[in-house]
């Protein structure tokens, strides 16, 4: 398992549809489709499976477990984490969505959060 810091990947509008296809076709479950299948919105099934996809690329990349072994749950506040094997928490993860945007993280170093929001001209924004 990699040490030392997080791994991030980001989908745009500007993904081809065979790359976002390929990540679903790789690393989305029967879950993750059966999931998708009970959303009345078509772009929400979409981010669905191409979120859970990016989560199970971006652990297969820190630890070298391929999807399948690569579970992801729910704790009772809503926030996503990945349970492998007998491990319930084997990795911190995070995921956002705005627009066409969807980010995800994952580490193992501790919490992790992400957020990305997309940018409307008209939108006055308050300050942090």
């Amino acid at each position: 398992m990699s040490n030392g810091c997080a791994s991030i990947a980001i989908l745009t509008s500007s993904t081809s549809d065979a790359v976002a296809e390929g990540l679903v076709a790789r690393w989305a479950e029967e879950a993750d489709h059966a999931l998708a299948a009970k959303q009345s919105n078509s772009n929400r099934s979409e981010i669905i499976l191409l979120g859970r996809a990016l989560i199970r690329a971006l652990v297969e990349r820190r630890t070298g477990a391929e999807g399948p072994e690569c579970h992801i749950c729910v704790d009772a506040n809503g926030k996503p984490y990945v349970r492998m094997g007998s491990l319930k928490k084997a990795l911190e993860i995070s995921l956002s969505h705005s627009g066409s945007m969807i980010v995800a993280a994952a580490t193992s170093l501790g919490p992790i959060g992400v957020d990305v929001e997309y940018y409307r001209p008209n939108q006055v924004m308050q300050p942090l």
